[in-house]
């Protein structure tokens, strides 16, 4: 059952545990692009670091209750996000699938496609292929 709690707004946190119920798994993948140059692209990379640092903490803290949590990190998905971006992008089907397979395979950081690989891998790499994508100022 997906649930979209904000939780910025505190109150919703509590309706979401309880819709929830008897939690197995849980997906954190979130994030924000502004397609900009200058520090707008920060606001993609931040909330990147934060999710996944998130996930870490909250895998911590609900590891013994048998709660599996996982975080999505993909790359450039073809979504109202990414339109009108010039960059290799995967549809949405295929981040379905390859965290499906992920999820089977007993990941816990599911890095899919290419560019979210090689974010795994080498992150340096990836800063310097996406600094190529963005405007010169």
């Amino acid at each position: 059952m997906p649930l979209s709690p904000d939780i910025t707004k505190p109150a919703q946190v509590p309706a979401a545990v309880q819709a929830a119920g008897d939690v197995q798994v849980l997906i954190n993948n979130a994030g924000v692009n502004h397609n900009a140059g200058q520090f707008h692209a920060v606001s993609l990379c931040a909330s990147k670091a934060a999710g996944l640092s998130m996930a870490q903490g909250v895998r911590a803290e609900l590891g013994k209750s048998g709660t599996r949590v996982v975080a999505v990190m993909p790359g450039a998905v073809d979504t109202r996000m990414t339109a009108g971006v010039d960059v290799p992008k995967m549809q949405p089907a295929e981040i379905a699938r390859a965290v499906l397979d992920a999820l089977a395979a007993g990941h816990e950081d599911i890095y899919p496609g290419g560019m979210a690989a090689g974010l795994a891998a080498d992150p340096k790499a990836v800063e310097k292929q996406c600094a190529a994508y963005l405007p010169r100022q």
